[in-house]
């Protein structure tokens, strides 16, 4: 995946700035955590936004079909991780996730279980599912849909 090409970009939505290093460092010192590094290498060419990809296929909890994680309010950028305990703690979500995309009732996370890199899983809060969506943060981004 071209990291250069990741992020959508217009007249109406233009780039943010990149993150800096010391708000990247600031920010996973907030957390507790070490993000990806490309997740960082994102957040460094913008601070958040819109992704050229319109979210990513989960198995549909039937088993007869998929369904589709979208990525509601783009991929958070340090601004909504720094708020990431707040949320967990008012929704009462898990508090090994770091959200990197949702609205609360669906979203997109990071599982850190203490081994290694995070897994990436969805999580809807009025069922209490949590999916597996990925091993780690690059094979996520191998299994996005890219905008039609």
């Amino acid at each position: 995946m071209n990291l250069q090409t990741f992020w959508y970009c217009d007249e109406r939505f233009p780039l943010d700035p990149g993150a800096s290093e010391q708000e990247l460092n600031a920010t996973e010192a907030g957390l507790g955590v070490k993000l990806p590094a490309t997740y960082r290498a994102l957040l460094g060419i913008s601070n958040g936004g819109i992704p050229n990809y319109s979210g990513v296929k989960l198995p549909h909890p039937s088993n007869e079909g998929e369904e589709k994680a979208i990525f509601i309010g783009g991929l958070f950028g340090t601004k909504q991780l720094k708020k990431n305990g707040e949320v967990l703690e008012t929704w009462a979500m898990p508090l090994d996730l770091v959200l990197i995309s949702g609205n609360c009732h669906h979203n997109i996370a990071m599982r850190y279980s203490g081994k290694g890199s995070p897994t990436v899983v969805y999580y809807e809060t009025e069922s209490d599912q949590l999916i597996e969506i990925a091993e780690d943060f690059d094979a996520f981004l191998e299994i996005l849909d890219p905008e039609e």
